[in-house]
C-alpha cells in the first residue's frame, strides 16, 4: 500500500514538472501571438563592437605528488627499527628503518673466511709451482745420472758377454785336458789294481796253505785295497773331469747365449728406460708443463676472486638492512612522509612497502581534455589552478607533458600540469579546476550572449533599426565566448555599429516594431547586470570557462 502510495506521488509530481516546462516552452509563442496585434515590444539594446576574446577551458583533476618514492626492502627480514613516522621531513640519503642483520653479518663472516682460504690455496699453488720447478730441475739431473749408469751397465753387461765366452771356452779346453789326465790316471789305477788284486790272490791261496805268513798277507791284502780305493778315486775324477767339460759346453751353448743376450737386452731397455725419463723430466721443464702450471695458478687467482666478490655482494645484502631515503637528483631539500605501511616488527618480504616520500615543493595536477580541445592544448601553456581547499586564492601552473593518445572509452587524453608550491597550500589528492586558454581572438566582432536567439531552426541576433523602431532578424555565425559576449564569425556588414537587441527579445519575429524602455540603448545589458549584481569571489587571471555555441 505505502508502495502504492509512493509511486502515486511520484507520478503527480512528475505530471506537474511536465506541466510547468510545456508552459515555458510555450509562453513565448502565446506572449507573442498575444502581443502581435496590441503593438511593440518592450526591449533593451547593445552595441556590436570591437573586444579581445580568450577561449578558456575549465578541467577538473586532481593533485599529485611531483615525485613519489615508496621506500621498501631489497632482501626480506624483520624489520627491527622504523625512525619516521607520517609528516616527518626526510633528507637525501637519510636513514628511515634497520632490519634485523644478524643472519647477514654472518654471512659476511663465512664469505670473508672462505676468502682467506681461497687466498692461502692461491699462495700454496703459487710456492708449489716453484718447488715443483726447482724439484723437477733435481729430478731431470738425477734422470741423467741414472740414465749414464744404466747405459754404462749395459756396456759393462755386453762386453763382459764377449769375455766370458773367451773365458768360457778356454776353461772348456782345460777341462777336455784334465778329463783325458782323469781317464789316463784311471786307467793306471786300473792296472795296478789288476796286479794288486792277483797279489792277494796268490797271497790269499798260499796262506790258505800255510805257506804264507800272516803278515806277508796283511800286506797284500792293503795293497789290494789302496789299488782298489786309488782305482774308486780315479774314476771319481774322471766323472768330475766329464762334468765340468759338460758344464763349459752347456755355458757355451745356445740357451746359455741367449741367456746372455736376454741379460744384455735387459741392461739396455733399463737404459732406454732412464732415457725416456730424463726426456720426460725435460718436458715438464718445457713451456708446455710451464704453461700448464701457470693455469692452474690462475685458477686459484680466479677462486679468489670469486671468494672477493661473494664478499662483495654478502657486504651489500648485509647493507641492504639499513633502508635509507632514496638520493633526488639535483635537489637537497628534504621531502616528506606520506605514508606509513607498516610497523616494528613485521616479517617483510622483498619490495614491501615500509613508507612513501613525497616531493610536495611542485605538484602535478592530472587533468583529461576532450577530443574537441586536444588539439588546443600545447606544452608551456599557462593554467589558472583554483581549488576549494584554498578558497579566493589562484595558481599559476603550466601544462609539462600532453599524453600522445586518446583513450577509446572516453576519447579523453591525460594533461600534466606543474603547479609550483613554495608554501606548500596544495596537498596531493586535492580536487582542483584548472583554467587553460585555448586561444584568443584579438580585436574580434563581439555581441552579448544574452542576445542570442534562434529562429526556423538558424542563430542569430535581433538588430534594431532605431529610425523605424523595427527588429530586424539577422543570422551569424557565433564563434567563443568569454565573459558574457559571444564572437561574431565573418560578421556581416550589417553588424558594424549595430545595436542588438539584449532583452525582450524572446517576443520578438522579424520585423517587429519594438519601443525602446527609457532611453537606456547606450547602457549595456551587462553593464547594467554587473550593477545590480554583487561582486563575485575573486576569479582566474585567465578568465572564465568558456565554449563554443554550434
Amino acid at each position: 500500500m505505502r508502495k502504492a502510495i509512493v509511486w502515486a506521488v511520484l507520478l503527480a509530481a512528475l505530471g506537474g514538472l511536465g506541466c510547468l516546462v510545456y508552459q515555458r516552452l510555450t509562453a513565448p509563442k502565446q506572449a507573442v501571438s498575444a502581443r502581435r496585434p496590441g503593438g511593440a515590444v518592450p526591449v533593451e539594446l547593445e552595441r556590436v563592437r570591437k573586444e579581445t576574446l580568450h577561449e578558456v577551458e575549465r578541467l577538473t583533476g586532481t593533485l599529485r605528488a611531483r615525485a613519489e618514492f615508496i621506500v621498501a626492502p631489497k632482501i626480506a627480514g624483520r624489520l627491527e627499527k622504523l625512525l619516521v613516522n607520517i609528516g616527518d621531513t626526510v633528507k637525501p640519503e637519510q636513514l628511515l628503518a634497520v632490519l634485523d642483520a644478524a643472519e647477514h653479518e654472518e654471512a659476511v663472516a663465512q664469505a670473508k673466511a672462505e676468502l682467506a682460504v681461497a687466498k692461502a690455496n692461491a699462495e700454496q699453488v703459487r710456492l708449489g709451482a716453484t718447488l715443483e720447478d726447482e724439484e723437477l730441475a733435481q729430478k731431470a739431473a738425477q734422470a741423467k745420472a741414472e740414465w749414464a749408469v744404466a747405459k754404462a751397465n749395459a756396456d759393462q753387461v755386453r762386453l763382459g758377454a764377449a769375455l766370458e765366452d773367451e773365458e768360457l771356452a778356454q776353461k772348456l779346453a782345460q777341462a777336455q785336458a784334465e778329463l783325458g789326465s782323469a781317464k789316463a790316471n784311471i786307467e793306471d789305477a786300473r792296472s795296478a789294481l789288476t796286479v794288486a788284486q792277483r797279489e792277494y790272490e796268490r797271497a790269499q791261496a798260499l796262506r790258505e796253505k800255510k805257506i804264507l805268513s800272516q803278515a806277508e798277507y796283511d800286506a797284500a791284502d792293503a795293497q789290494f785295497k789302496a789299488a782298489k780305493a786309488k782305482h774308486e778315486a780315479a774314476g771319481a775324477l774322471v766323472t768330475q773331469r766329464e762334468a765340468a767339460v759338460k758344464s763349459a759346453q752347456v755355458r757355451l751353448s745356445e740357451t746359455q747365449k741367449g741367456a746372455r743376450e736376454a741379460e744384455l737386452r735387459h741392461a739396455t731397455s733399463l737404459a732406454e728406460q732412464k732415457e725416456a725419463a730424463y726426456k720426460t723430466a725435460l718436458v715438464r721443464l718445457s713451456e708446455t708443463q710451464k704453461k700448464a702450471r701457470e693455469a692452474e695458478l690462475a685458477l686459484a687467482r680466479a677462486q679468489v676472486d670469486n671468494k672477493e666478490a661473494a664478499l662483495k655482494a654478502a657486504g651489500v645484502r648485509l647493507a641492504y638492512t639499513e633502508i635509507k631515503a632514496p638520493a633526488w637528483e639535483g635537489r637537497q631539500e628534504p621531502q616528506f612522509v606520506g605514508e606509513r605501511f607498516v610497523d616494528e616488527g613485521a616479517m617483510l618480504k622483498a619490495n614491501d612497502p615500509i613508507v612513501s616520500v613525497l616531493d610536495i615543493r611542485t605538484l602535478k595536477a592530472l587533468v583529461h581534455v576532450v577530443e574537441r580541445d586536444y588539439m588546443k592544448v600545447k606544452v608551456g601553456q599557462d593554467v589558472a589552478v583554483t581549488t576549494d581547499g584554498v578558497p579566493g586564492q589562484t595558481f599559476a601552473g603550466k601544462v609539462v607533458r600532453v599524453a600522445p593518445m586518446l583513450r577509446e572509452t572516453s576519447r579523453q587524453a591525460l594533461v600534466e600540469i606543474e603547479v609550483p608550491n613554495p608554501e606548500r597550500l596544495l596537498k596531493p589528492g586535492m580536487f582542483i579546476r584548472a583554467d587553460i586558454e585555448l586561444s584568443r581572438r584579438p580585436e574580434a566582432t563581439v555581441v552579448p550572449r544574452d542576445a542570442l536567439v534562434r529562429r526556423s531552426g538558424r542563430q542569430g541576433v535581433f538588430v534594431a533599426d532605431k529610425a523605424s523602431l523595427k527588429a530586424i532578424f539577422t543570422p551569424i555565425t557565433p564563434g567563443i565566448e568569454d565573459k558574457g559576449l559571444v564572437e561574431v564569425l565573418n560578421p556581416p556588414e550589417s553588424l558594424e555599429g549595430a545595436w542588438v537587441v539584449a532583452l525582450g527579445h524572446h517576443l520578438l519575429e522579424d520585423g517587429s516594431a519594438i519601443v525602446l524602455t527609457d532611453g537606456k540603448e547606450s547602457l549595456t545589458h551587462g553593464e547594467q547586470r554587473s550593477q545590480k549584481q554583487p561582486s563575485a569571489a575573486p576569479k582566474s587571471k585567465i578568465g572564465n570557462r568558456k565554449s563554443e555555441i554550434r
